[in-house]
């Protein structure tokens, strides 16, 4: 939504929180800084054993948090781009300013309005 606002010259809502970030810099081959980090949802429901888990991306720092809203990984991608060295207890400034960042971004998105309206895991359309 912020890519399409700003190539449209479009001035979003301020009553609500937006969860992306304009791309416009990167399609015109100028560098991208993030402004605040990444959140992202990792949903596999149709596996055996599911996961339902969120990461955030801060830097060089990724952490995974499990189901129950628990830090579960701590990686520094910068020294370790396989996420192979979990730092969880060995970085407890790093786990808690991530941790909070998560706990705020996701707060904002479960208080969007269109997440309220989704309810709780829809059923998935099947064709055919």
């Amino acid at each position: 939504m912020p890519t399409l606002a700003n190539m449209m010259d479009f001035k979003l809502p301020t009553d609500r929180t937006y969860d992306g970030q304009s791309l416009v810099p990167l399609l015109e081959q100028k560098t991208l800084k993030r402004n605040k980090p990444l959140i992202f949802g990792i949903d596999m429901p149709f596996q055996d054993d599911p996961t339902d888990e969120w990461a955030i991306r801060d830097g060089d720092w990724k952490m995974i948090i499990d189901r129950q809203n628990k830090p579960k990984y701590l990686y520094n991608l910068k020294k370790d781009r396989f996420e192979t060295l979990n730092q969880i207890g060995k970085q407890p400034e790093i786990e808690k300013q991530l941790y909070g960042k998560f706990l705020k971004m996701k707060q904002d998105i479960d208080n969007d309005s269109l997440m309220k309206a989704r309810g709780d895991k829809p059923t998935p359309v099947t064709w055919g």
